[in-house]
């Protein structure tokens, strides 16, 4: 019994270490906001403050991208997604031949948790060159968890994702609406075409 005991504090233990390391490195902005909200650690809180008041933390580094910086997207371009309502989406980065000559579609987002439905993308429709579109939870404790309730209409059927995953999207496959149903928990959407820009035929 005493066994079993430990072995669960050494479990918790670690996920507190997983907990703070999303917070320091690249979460803290969310954590500070939308994900502030969840059941941290009282362990997980102190260790993520000490670290962020430099207590044997890393030293702060300025980003340099030398010769390469056109090529680096830190600033959200602005989308041709239809507009959404406010605090339920946040564009991250959007890219197409327009902001670097020669690459791709890619669109990154954040949608942030709502109880009311959401539709991002209404009107079916298709590309002429294949899509990914993906969808990933927040959930510490089971990042396969996506943390809410999408809907994403396939041609004549309908999607209803629950786990983080990737949709292929075949070129000439009609697709949408896009749906959030409910987002319980901050969920990353990441979406690419092969085309030179995002156009819905």
């Amino acid at each position: 019994m005493g066994k079993d005991k430990k072995d669960t504090q050494k479990e918790k233990r670690k996920l507190s270490v997983s907990r703070r390391d999303f917070l320091v490195t690249g979460g803290t902005v969310i954590a500070s906001g939308a994900l502030s909200s969840y059941a941290f650690s009282k362990e997980t809180e102190k260790a993520a403050k000490t670290v962020d008041q430099g207590k044997g933390s890393k030293e702060m580094v300025e980003s340099n991208y030398g010769d390469y910086a056109k090529y680096v997207v830190i600033e959200p371009q602005p989308s041709k997604l239809p507009p959404l309502p406010k605090g339920s989406v946040t564009n991250m980065a959007y890219l197409d031949n327009e902001v670097i000559k020669g690459a791709w579609n890619v669109i990154c987002a954040w949608f942030w948790p709502r109880k009311e439905p959401t539709v991002v993308i209404p009107e079916p429709h298709h590309h002429d060159e294949h899509e990914v579109i993906a969808f990933f939870g927040t959930n510490f404790e089971d990042p396969f968890d996506l943390g809410g309730v999408v809907e994403l209409q396939m041609e004549n059927q309908k999607l209803t994702l629950t786990k983080s995953c990737l949709v292929y999207v075949p070129a000439k496959m009609e697709h949408s609406p896009l749906t959030l149903v409910r987002v319980d928990r901050p969920i990353f959407h990441f979406s690419s075409v092969t085309e030179s820009e995002w156009i819905r035929k």
